[in-house]
């Protein structure tokens, strides 16, 4: 099944372009778009070590992989980050 999460544009660092984070059966792509270039990170999915999700007014996903790289993201719904976090955990 794939998934797709886009950040809220009223959110810091997301108001032209919002991070996004799609999720498939075996990789997680996370897109960070910018005024020049954008970066774009493929985690496989079997690499996930910790999914960490931080509230305040809007959350913020830190992924963890095994190897200890780490990937965040901010701006996400309260839902949408808890709906990631149980998606990559539940393998």
């Amino acid at each position: 099944m794939n998934y797709r999460f886009q950040a809220l544009r009223i959110t810091s660092g997301n108001l032209f372009f919002p991070d996004i984070i799609e999720i498939t059966d075996d990789k997680i792509i996370i897109f960070k778009n910018k005024l020049i270039g954008s970066n774009k990170s493929i985690i496989n999915r079997a690499n996930v070590g910790s999914v960490t999700i931080d509230v305040s007014i809007f959350a913020t996903i830190l992924i963890e992989t095994k190897g200890g790289e780490r990937y965040v993201s901010n701006g996400f719904t309260r839902s949408d980050a808890k709906k990631i976090q149980e998606i990559l955990l539940n393998k």
